[in-house]
């Protein structure tokens, strides 16, 4: 039968300081006691230390951490807000949501759109911010007077989407510059 050794008496105030004040691991407090990070994490665990949970940190804790601000792929800027309710899953929320929101002093509705009236993503000053109570009204009202730029493909699937067959017409824009 193996030989028990007898426990290491360890500072308990050393062990939080270092684990939870500094916010170093396991690994990293037994380097500085001079035990392995296995020795270490017992006696965190043995002297009641709040272990953190295991595997991708988030947040100020991550190691890609940039201040919680980051662009996606369609150029808005994110927030880190994880308390917000409309946050995604990573915890961040569109920057111009939150303006339109601080500008408004209140949630925006789940249907309600922000509009970027110079067209840029990037830039969420209030004053180039518009709301729409809609998708249905923030299309109406910025599409007003553009004609699409369809591919032959593109107008033929979207005559063969119709309901009904109907005899191919060109858009009422480009009917006009005909005429």
């Amino acid at each position: 039968m193996p030989k028990k050794r007898n426990p290491v008496l360890w500072d308990v105030e050393l062990l939080k300081r270092l684990y939870e004040d500094e916010g170093l691991s396991v690994e990293a407090v037994g380097k500085r006691l001079g035990v392995s990070g296995k020795v270490a994490n017992k006696a965190c665990k043995r002297a009641g230390v709040k272990m953190r949970k295991r595997g991708p940190r988030s947040g100020p804790l991550a190691h890609a951490w940039r201040g919680g601000v980051t662009v996606d792929k369609s150029g808005y800027i994110l927030r880190f807000r994880p308390e917000h309710p409309r946050a995604n899953v990573r915890g961040y929320v569109r920057e111009h949501r939150l303006v339109m929101e601080q500008k408004l002093g209140r949630y925006l509705l789940p249907g309600e759109v922000v509009h970027h009236i110079d067209d840029d993503r990037g830039n969420n000053h209030p004053d180039n911010l518009e709301l729409f109570e809609s998708n249905g009204k923030h299309l109406a009202a910025t599409l007003k007077g553009k004609c699409p730029k369809w591919t032959p493909e593109g107008r033929e699937k979207i005559l063969l989407g119709g309901r009904r067959k109907r005899k191919p017409s060109l858009p009422k824009c480009e009917r006009d510059a005909q005429a």
